[in-house]
């Protein structure tokens, strides 16, 4: 988690994770969240995610094993880039020996990553847009020629990326950061074409009793949106208790794509030898629930 002092420089600068969300490159945040953030406008109190609690956690791991390979790294080091101080980069780790910043990763611990995100053979650089992007942010600020990147991989462990740098691509963040930072930010005009997440939107900061005009269609689009919602909820639920009558007193009912179980969480037993001799597919399904697993764990335990 950043601390206070990193959340007040934020707002100061376009920070390196920034940038990737102004180009329209990162599935997780987009332009206006980042102008909301640093024009102001957000409650200062960030919900953190497990995922992201998680990833702090494992990086001080991930830097140490990158030591192995690359040498002594000085951790959380904080650089401006000289053509545009306004742009920075906190790095994860500078490599003490050459100077080289490393930003450590870790991806599908506890969620599947979105399908942007590749991370391909280990050494190349093989990994996503939005890595990319940031890691030439921090080449820029620390004037290097490469950038590592360790990641921890869900299903691969650890893997070591390196990121060299592109002199084009560098150029085209840098003129389109300050044109973001001058027109969206100083200007105080949100970006056009894209909308803030619900998460974020209910972190902005508002001014009690100030009303202001908002076009009818908007109004009309999403209560639209929500009557839709609530019959289709409606018509769900009769459907899903229609379908559960049509059982009578079965618990599971074959149809043209395969089987239909109903088990209560509640019920402690079932005669599983029985199911099995008279209907297994049935029994393989049962058998997957929580009503027969953990009953049997427990049997386990008692007779160990």
């Amino acid at each position: 988690m950043i601390t206070d002092l990193q959340r007040q420089s934020r707002k100061k600068h376009i920070g390196s994770s920034d940038v990737a969300a102004i180009l329209g490159l990162d599935p997780f945040r987009n332009a206006y969240e980042v102008f909301l953030e640093k024009t102001g406008k957000l409650d200062d109190k960030e919900k953190a995610g497990r995922a992201i609690n998680l990833g702090s956690m494992l990086e001080h791991a991930i830097i140490r094993m990158a030591e192995d390979r690359l040498g002594k790294i000085v951790r959380n080091q904080y650089r401006t880039v000289k053509d545009f101080p306004v742009l920075a980069a906190s790095t994860d780790g500078i490599v003490k020996s050459s100077g080289e910043p490393v930003e450590a990763k870790s991806t599908n611990i506890t969620y599947r990553a979105p399908e942007s995100d590749h991370w391909g053979d280990e050494g190349t650089d093989q990994v996503p847009e939005r890595v990319i992007i940031q890691c030439t942010v921090q080449m820029m600020a620390t004037e290097s020629s490469v950038c590592h990147n360790p990641v921890i991989i869900g299903g691969r462990g650890f893997v070591m990326f390196r990121v060299p740098f592109d002199k084009d691509l560098a150029e085209m963040i840098l003129e389109r950061v300050a044109k973001f930072w001058e027109f969206n930010v100083q200007g105080d005009r949100p970006p056009e074409n894209c909308v803030p997440s619900m998460e974020v939107v209910k972190r902005v900061r508002r001014i009690p009793e100030k009303t202001v005009d908002i076009a009818d269609g908007l109004v009309k689009q999403w209560q639209a949106a929500r009557e839709y919602r609530l019959e289709w909820e409606k018509k769900e639920e009769k459907a899903q208790a229609e379908m559960l009558a049509a059982l009578g007193l079965a618990e599971a009912g074959k149809f043209s794509d395969g089987l239909l179980t109903y088990f209560r969480q509640s019920r402690e037993s079932l005669d599983v030898a029985r199911l099995k001799a008279e209907n297994p597919k049935i029994a393989a399904e049962y058998m997957k629930t929580t009503a027969y697993r953990v009953p049997r764990v427990k049997k386990l335990l008692l007779k160990g």
